[in-house]
């Protein structure tokens, strides 16, 4: 059986996030987040600044929604076997 699946070569997303202190908002965010792979790992942005992979996890996951905004996925039979 042969794999067809390509693979996400980077993301971009709107990160949403809303800070609540005893129930009450006080402040709403929005950051934009990149993750892409590249021959010697991955690499991320957050607002446009590159941040380890690990800050940018902690965003994504801080997150009350996601939207994906972006994606560049690898050409076809571009993966090795």
């Amino acid at each position: 059986m042969h794999d067809t699946k390509r693979c996400a070569l980077s993301r971009t997303w709107h990160a949403h996030t809303t800070y609540r202190e005893c129930g009450v908002v006080t402040s709403i965010a929005t950051h934009t987040v990149t993750i892409t792979r590249t021959p010697q790992g991955c690499v991320a942005e957050v607002d446009g600044q590159p941040v380890d992979v690990l800050a940018a996890d902690r965003v994504l996951r801080a997150a009350d929604r996601l939207i994906m905004i972006a994606e560049t996925l690898e050409a076809t039979g571009e993966r090795a076997a």
